[in-house]
Parts: C-alpha cells; structure tokens; sequence
C-alpha cells in the first residue's frame, strides 16, 4: 500500500492538512504559482470506477487485489431503512464503501 502515499500529506499523516495549507500559503505568496486546479470531491467515494480501481490495485500493488476483487469485485446489495420503517435493499455497482477499513487508502490511492 505504500505505493499509494508517494506525496502524501493529508490522509493518515498527523497535522497533514496544516502541511498542505501552509506549504500553499508560501508557493502563493512567493508568486511561484500562476494557476490552482481544484478536485471535487463530493460524492467520490460512490462514484469511483471498480473497474479502474481494480485496473490500478492490479498495477500498483498485485497482492491487494484479491481483497478488492473480492470486496467490489461484484454487484453490492445495500439494505436502506426507509421512513416508514420498512428495508429496501438497493444494488451498488460503482464506489467503494467509507466505512471499509481501506477505502480512505484506495481512494487516495486513485487520485
């Protein structure tokens, strides 16, 4: 997995996002920066490929993907409580779950 944090500086790293807003700060200031790209990320967790997640982790780091092959390798059965009190259940064919223990990693990692 460590193939996924070259450059790292926010996630799993301690006072990372201060890094990153303070490292900014000096480029702006220096005049060393002419143009910001800017990544959305709302909704990236329910929207990344597995196809091409599974593409990369084949790349990166083979011995992880039999863990996301079997994680997100198929369709995913969500169970929703409706209002009413009823579970409807609702298949997920794109994303990674937020609350798998690796999926902060794998998203870093496709980013």
């Amino acid at each position: 997995m460590d193939k996924f944090y070259v450059g790292q500086k926010a996630a799993f790293c301690p006072g990372g996002a201060e890094t990153i807003v303070h490292r900014f700060r000096e480029v702006l200031e220096s005049g060393g920066i002419s143009n910001v790209e800017v990544i959305d990320l709302k909704n990236a967790f329910n929207t990344l490929s597995r196809k091409y997640l599974g593409e990369a982790i084949m790349e990166l780091d083979p011995q992880m993907f039999a863990y996301v092959q079997w994680a997100y390798g198929d369709v995913t059965p969500i169970l929703m409580t409706m209002e009413d009190g009823t579970t409807q259940e609702v298949l997920s064919m794109e994303g990674i779950r937020q609350g798998d223990g690796l999926a902060v990693k794998l998203m870093g990692g496709m980013i």
